[in-house]
């Protein structure tokens, strides 16, 4: 379990204010009007962080789900993002059973909206995985963890859906990052995956879900869920309740990110993925002042809902600097900031 919050005076009082602020919504199932979110007649703004992979968490982590979820609710954070890989659907016979349903009913009992996120990246209609040291070996056989393929993202859908698509509080994102974009990248040995191809995969997986819940369903759109500008070239309207992710890290190709949120000022958007690493030699290497600031004032002066990646220690940028004693990262301090 993790121990006791290690705050000074001032961030006890910041944290009994959040707790109190008119962002902890009730648990409505939400609904999307124009580009934006509400719960019945009340406009719905998510602030909320994704968690590790469950196995991780436990294992390389050694912390509880429950401790974790209790803990977000505890920062006043009101939505919690779930990666589900679709490597350990494909190895675990009762991994929606056993790991991800526990995670949906934590969710519920402490009133945060619930985001089952298809955590694949890659290629889709080539089947081209990313980050392949992570996988599965049974029998000389090997089941990446981030595996894209379309048929098993769509039989997952299907199970996924029909079992939490009736939950008011759930959320369901159908792949999380498709990659690259109109260009290929061999060096890292993806084929180029055209805006229009991956549009009809996305029509497929959100018609799969549709099958059994109304659900708000979050498509992503090409190269790692940052070009927003394509889906003015055909947004998705065949089905409704639709929103859009948008993914941002202080890296030289999300630079634009200013331009893409811009040009989708008229659809429904919610950052699913963003955050940064402050004193440590990281990819993700940034500050508050050049990069999280101008980000965050964005989101809050557009109203656009967000969800911090990772509230972990080891899952890269890291919202959680230390479990025992509790203390958050740089990110962390500065995102709970703006959580009221």
């Amino acid at each position: 379990m993790i121990s006791l919050l290690n705050l000074s005076k001032t961030s006890v009082i910041r944290t009994k204010l959040i707790n109190t602020e008119k962002h902890q919504d009730s648990m409505e199932k939400l609904r999307v009007n124009k580009n934006k979110i509400f719960a019945g007649e009340r406009e719905v703004i998510l602030r909320g962080v994704s968690i590790p992979d469950c196995y991780w968490l436990n294992e390389k982590e050694n912390q509880t789900v429950e401790g974790v979820i209790a803990k977000i609710k505890e920062l006043g954070f009101n939505a919690v993002r779930i990666p589900v890989l679709p490597g350990h659907f494909a190895f675990y016979d009762d991994y929606v059973e056993k790991v991800i349903s526990k995670v949906v009913e934590l969710c519920k009992r402490h009133q945060l909206y619930c985001i089952i996120d298809w955590h694949a990246i890659g290629n889709p209609i080539h089947n081209e995985a990313r980050l392949k040291q992570y996988h599965h070996l049974k029998d000389g056989k090997e089941t990446y963890w981030y595996c894209p393929d379309k048929d098993l993202a769509k039989k997952g859908l299907a199970r996924l859906s029909k079992k939490f698509g009736g939950e008011d509080h759930v959320i369901f994102e159908i792949f999380n990052e498709p990659a690259p974009g109109d260009k290929p990248i061999p060096k890292i040995g993806l084929s180029a995956l055209p805006f229009e191809e991956w549009r009809k995969i996305a029509l497929e997986l959100v018609i799969e879900i549709r099958k059994s819940s109304s659900n708000l369903v979050i498509v992503s759109p090409t190269f790692w869920a940052f070009n927003l500008k394509e889906i003015l070239q055909a947004p998705i309207l065949d089905v409704p309740n639709i929103a859009y992710s948008f993914h941002c890290y202080p890296i030289k190709q999300n630079q634009t990110w200013r331009e893409m949120l811009d040009a989708a000022k008229n659809f429904p958007v919610i950052v699913t993925e963003f955050g940064y690493d402050a004193d440590e030699k990281s990819k993700y290497n940034a500050s508050y002042e050049t990069y999280l600031k101008p980000f965050m004032s964005y989101l809050k002066e557009n109203k656009i809902s967000w969800v911090g990646w990772c509230f972990s220690t080891s899952w890269r940028p890291r919202i959680v600097k230390t479990w025992a004693p509790f203390r958050l990262s740089e990110f962390g301090e500065n995102l709970l900031l703006e959580v009221h």
